[in-house]
C-alpha cells in the first residue's frame, strides 16, 4: 500500500482510536484488507468476520507484526443461518465501538433460502436484522454502526411490493439492493442510532474481474483497462469507508470519494439525492422494509 495513503490517514484522524474495537465483516476482499490495515495503523482492534478463515489468519499474521494490535478471527456468513447465529453469540456481550459492515455479493444468479432472494439477505435483509438484534443490547448503546453501499443506489426506485421478481439486469438488482440498505439504515439514524452510510466510489474492485462472467466479454477487452487507468484502486477506495468512524453525519449525509460523479478521490461528506430521503416518509416503502427484515 502507498505511503501516501497512510499520510492521509495519520493527518486527518486526529481522534484516539487506540485500544478502540470494530467488528469488521468482509476484511479479507480489497477493501475489506485496506479497511483493515488503516486501523490496524490506528491501533485499533478488530474482530474479522469472514468466510476465508486461511485467508484471514494471513492478514491477522501480517497486520499484527506490523502494527501489534489484537486481532480475533470467526466464522462469519449472512447466507449460514447457524454460523450467523454462532457469531452473534460470540459478540453479544462484548463492548464494540465500531461494527462495519463491508460484505457484499454481486451479479449472482437468482436463489432464494426460505423465500428470500439471496442479493437481497447478504446486501440488506441480514445486516439490518443483525444491527436490530444488536442495537437493542444495553452494551451496544454506543456503537456507531456502518454500512457500505453503493452510489449505484441512484439509478433504481425504491420497493414497495414483496412479491416483485428480481430485475433480469443482474446490476439493477445489486443496485436496489443497495437502496435498500441505503433506507433502512437511514430509519435507524431517523429513530436515534448511530448508524453511518459510506460508498467507496468505482474503484478497480473484483466486480470487474472477468472470472465473474457479469459482463459481456468484449466489456473486459476494452473497458475494464480504461477504467484501471481512471478510476481508483482499493486501497484509495477504502479512505472513504474509514471517513465513517472519524466524523458525524446528518440525516442526509454520508462518507465517499470527491471528484467526477463523486465516484473518484479522497473522502468527503456527500449529500444523499432528495429522493431517497423522500422515500423514508413513504408508509409502502417503509413497510417493505419492515416485512423483509421482521
Amino acid at each position: 500500500m502507498k505511503e501516501k495513503y497512510f499520510k492521509y490517514v495519520k493527518n486527518h484522524y486526529k481522534n484516539n482510536f487506540e485500544n478502540k474495537t470494530c467488528f469488521l465483516i468482509g476484511g479479507t476482499g480489497g477493501t475489506g484488507k485496506a479497511l483493515a490495515t488503516y486501523m490496524s495503523f490506528l491501533k485499533i482492534n478488530l474482530i474479522l468476520a469472514v468466510r476465508n478463515l486461511d485467508e484471514a489468519e494471513k492478514i491477522k499474521n501480517e497486520l499484527t507484526n506490523k502494527y501489534h494490535n489484537k486481532i480475533e478471527i470467526i466464522k462469519f456468513d449472512f447466507l449460514n443461518d447457524e454460523i450467523l447465529e454462532e457469531a452473534y453469540l460470540k459478540i453479544k456481550d462484548r463492548k464494540i465501538d465500531f461494527f462495519f459492515n463491508d460484505a457484499g455479493i454481486y451479479h449472482q444468479k437468482i436463489k432464494y433460502i426460505d423465500g428470500k432472494e439471496i442479493t437481497n439477505l447478504v446486501n440488506f435483509i441480514r445486516p439490518i436484522q443483525l444491527i436490530t438484534k444488536l442495537s437493542r443490547l444495553e452494551n451496544f448503546k454506543e456503537t456507531r454502526f456502518i454500512n457500505v453501499a453503493s452510489i449505484s443506489y441512484k439509478f433504481v426506485k425504491s420497493q414497495t411490493d414483496v412479491s416483485k421478481k428480481p430485475s433480469k439486469i443482474k446490476t439493477l438488482h445489486y443496485a436496489l439492493s443497495k437502496r435498500m440498505l441505503v433506507l433502512s439504515s437511514l430509519m435507524f439514524k431517523k429513530e436515534g442510532l448511530n448508524i453511518v452510510l459510506a460508498h467507496p466510489g468505482i474503484s478497480t474492485t473484483n466486480l470487474f474481474n472477468k472470472k465473474n462472467n457479469a459482463f459481456p466479454k468484449i466489456f473486459y477487452i476494452l473497458i475494464v483497462p480504461l477504467m484501471k487507468l481512471i478510476f481508483m484502486n482499493q486501497e484509495k477506495a477504502a479512505l472513504s469507508l474509514l471517513n465513517a468512524i472519524n466524523d458525524d453525519y446528518n440525516l442526509n449525509e454520508w462518507s465517499g470519494p470527491r471528484g467526477f460523479l463523486h465516484c473518484w478521490g479522497y473522502p468527503n461528506k456527500q449529500k444523499f439525492d432528495k429522493k431517497v430521503i423522500k422515500d423514508l416518509n413513504n408508509p409502502q416503502i417503509i413497510k417493505f422494509i419492515e416485512n423483509e427484515v421482521k
